[in-house]
């Protein structure tokens, strides 16, 4: 049977997306000690699958323009202050190189956000998750998917390489496969989240599991949105006032961070541990040494974490051992929000917090007053976004050069809530 051309190219975009996103490195993607290269093989696979979203975006770029970039100002402008960093970077031919893999992943984006409506593009990353977890037991099963003599013994990474990427990949998969098991109630979702679920339990991934519960946790406040009541509830008194609900939606989201920022390091202190249980604010310490040479504009995009300026914390790091008493590599400040002003200086993290704001808000106002008051995949989906702003507390995933599927997912939700809140303010 011949497969029509339709469902082929959404077969295709399905494995562009597992190669863009799925942890495997991307075109012109080195290493930070540059001791090993992106694979050739690689590179090739990717070219030929970018490369048709480049010729599309190319060929089309008042539609880009008005569909994608002009509802999304604030965070285009951004990423061009992101793109300006190469001329003060500490390493300007690594950030350039950098910077091309970023807009090859910026282009496949903006081919999916104008080829696909809302509930087809959750269903893309979706069906992308689910093959990330079958290929994960299939390399589990031929011993090439478990950690071995690197202080993770016995802990699952599949072909993503490290348990975190992995992780993150399940716990995606399981609010995912939560959502489709709520909204459509079919059961191979609920075999699918138990899958989930469990590998995210092998993987040892704490972050990523107590992201599902924050997740949970926003599904449950998407409901709120909705219906203005909440699930569990007994009264039959319901909310109907936007402004109501949009007023418990903030105040929720202001006392979950409240309680990251301000109760739970005190808690901690109490129990004698520092706040990440694992040593990385002692890394985030030892950065913000460094950090005083360049603190307005930052080190310059992905060279924060390099041998000029960090290679006696890179090669011989004496604060944050592991299991095995083997000093820790870092590759990263695992703080996304870190990062982001390691690399972009102060001036960087004010700007992001701001489309971070931007994109708060475009959620929050998109469910109350333009979802219909009906319950639906893309809806509870919206929880992904929360779930990531609480990720990158402790990891980092912002601005990927990699494309990181995590980072991936949330720019499509974001840019979709801003064209449909664009294009309603636009329509008054």
């Amino acid at each position: 049977m011949i497969i029509e051309r339709r469902k082929l190219e959404y077969y295709h975009n399905i494995i562009a997306l597992l190669l863009i996103g799925g942890g495997i490195p991307t075109l012109f993607s080195v290493s930070l000690d540059s001791r090993s290269e992106s694979n050739p093989f690689n590179q090739i696979i990717l070219i030929l699958f970018t490369l048709h979203a480049v010729i599309y975006c190319c060929r089309r770029p008042k539609a880009i323009f008005a569909q994608v970039l002009q509802p999304n100002a604030v965070f285009i402008c951004f990423f061009g202050y992101l793109f300006a960093s190469v001329l003060w970077s500490a390493d300007s031919m690594l950030t350039f190189r950098r910077q091309i893999s970023f807009m090859l992943s910026l282009l496949f984006v903006f081919y999916l956000l104008h080829k696909y409506d809302f509930e087809h593009l959750i269903e893309i990353f979706y069906q992308s998750l689910k093959l990330i977890l079958i290929f994960t037991w299939i390399a589990v099963l031929f011993g090439v998917g478990v950690h071995h003599g690197d202080g993770h013994d016995g802990l699952i990474k599949g072909f993503s390489g490290n348990k975190n990427n992995l992780g993150l990949f399940m716990a995606l998969g399981t609010v995912l496969s939560l959502v489709y098991l709520k909204i459509q109630h079919k059961r191979i979702d609920l075999v699918f989240t138990l899958g989930f679920l469990v590998t995210l339990l092998a993987t040892g991934s704490k972050t990523s599991l107590a992201c599902v519960f924050i997740a949970v946790f926003f599904m449950t406040l998407v409901y709120y949105m909705t219906f203005g009541r909440w699930p569990w509830s007994f009264s039959q008194i319901k909310i109907t006032s936007k402004l109501s609900k949009l007023f418990v939606s903030y105040f929720s989201f202001i006392m979950i961070i409240c309680t990251f920022v301000f109760v739970l390091p005190v808690v901690v202190q109490m129990l004698g541990r520092e706040l990440t249980f694992t040593g990385r604010a002692t890394i985030w310490e030892y950065a913000l040494i460094i950090f005083q040479d360049f603190q307005l504009f930052g080190a310059g995009y992905r060279s924060f974490w390099i041998d000029k300026l960090t290679a006696d914390f890179y090669f011989y790091n004496p604060y944050w051992e592991n299991d095995d008493g083997m000093s820790g590599i870092v590759g990263n400040g695992h703080s996304g929000y870190m990062d982001v002003m390691l690399e972009l200086g102060l001036v960087g993290i004010v700007f992001w917090s701001v489309c971070l704001f931007v994109a708060i808000h475009s959620v929050f106002k998109y469910v109350v007053n333009y979802a219909n008051g009906e319950l639906s995949v893309v809806n509870y989906s919206l929880a992904i976004v929360f779930m990531m702003l609480v990720y990158n507390f402790f990891e980092t995933n912002w601005l990927h050069q990699r494309g990181n599927l995590g980072w991936l997912l949330f720019l499509v939700i974001v840019f979709k809530v801003r064209k449909a809140k664009y294009d309603q303010e636009t329509s008054i």
